[in-house]
């Protein structure tokens, strides 16, 4: 990598202030809404899940290579992105491929 050129650097979302309070709190939360009889509704539980798994690894992630100097990198799926497989592809305008897709479970 040249002097001055920017290279990729994986976000950490768990260690961000909300994820933490999110992760601590949020299942409590729950039990004591279940304690009262009550539930948050459906899309409200999906939103708080799919929070708590955006960007983590394991929960899926795309391993991306550059055909030019061989450099990988692990992307983790985002809250938007679902895990999903292909075929490898080539990044449009790049020399950046990706060289495998796992899923969630693991496999790829």
């Amino acid at each position: 990598m040249e002097i001055g050129s920017v290279g990729y650097q994986r976000h950490y979302p768990e260690q961000t202030l909300l994820y933490q309070i999110v992760e601590r709190h949020y299942p409590a939360f729950v039990e004591h809404l279940a304690d009262a009889g009550k539930q948050l509704p459906g899309h409200v539980r999906q939103a708080f899940d799919a929070y708590l798994q955006c960007g983590r690894l394991e929960h899926g992630f795309l391993r991306l290579r550059c055909d030019t100097c061989h450099a990988e990198h692990l992307l983790a799926f985002s809250c938007k992105v679902s895990a999903y497989k292909s075929p490898p592809l080539t990044l449009p305008g790049s020399n950046a491929s990706i060289s495998s897709m796992v899923s969630a479970s693991g496999s790829s």
